[in-house]
């Protein structure tokens, strides 16, 4: 599960990973370089099914992303949770994967909010294993409301899902990054790993309850 992904980027991805499938779901055209991005699922075997849930944003998903403010990021980007179903090893997987609606200094705001519960109610029900960049720290109120329909799967002992070294505004104790499972699923061995990127990466063994 990737987020902020290069729509030019995900042949290079797949040949350097060697997972072949892949679903994208375009949120924006970056304004510096002019290239599509978004979030994307990439797996070993074909999808079974794939599809996506907008919940927040103004934007098509072709729109020219405004950086300027949290206002104007919302106003252009579409914000998607890309959805898709694998069968693996006698596991029925549904994961997903968002990039969630930023704000400058990790504070709740109403868009937040607002995007939140409509994200819930997009994927609340079938069994769910939901992965993303929240852009909202564990502690906080959107986290909260997301930990109260999933379990929270990060170690309760890692303080941080921002690479301390790679992320522009490191080093900050920050718990963005979440690995939410519904009751259907158990989460062993969860790391995060440095030097991956401008965020941690997280990893995880993931098996079927009862």
């Amino acid at each position: 599960c990737l987020q902020e992904l290069a729509a030019g980027d995900i042949d290079q991805v797949r040949e350097a990973t060697g997972l072949g499938h892949v679903h994208f779901i375009q949120m924006a055209i970056h304004p510096q370089d002019g290239r599509a991005f978004g979030v994307g699922i990439l797996a070993q075997r074909p999808f079974i099914e794939a599809d996506f849930i907008t919940y927040a944003g103004d934007g098509d998903g072709t729109t020219l992303f405004d950086r300027t403010t949290p206002e104007s990021k919302i106003a252009t980007c579409r914000y998607a949770v890309a959805r898709a179903r694998l069968a693996i090893r006698g596991l029925d997987l549904r994961i997903a994967t968002t990039h969630f609606p930023w704000t400058p200094d990790g504070g709740a705001r109403d868009f937040q909010h607002h995007a939140v519960a409509r994200l819930i109610a997009g994927l609340r029900g079938p069994p769910i294993v939901l992965t993303g960049d929240f852009n909202a720290p564990r502690g906080g109120p959107i986290f909260a409301e997301l930990a109260r329909v999933w379990t929270d799967c990060i170690p309760g002992e890692a303080k941080t899902s921002l690479d301390p070294v790679l992320h522009r505004a490191a080093p900050l104790e920050l718990m963005v990054d979440g690995l939410f499972l519904s009751p259907h699923y158990r989460a062993d061995d969860v790391r995060l790993h440095t030097g991956v990127s401008d965020h941690q990466a997280i990893t995880a063994r993931l098996s079927a309850m009862g």
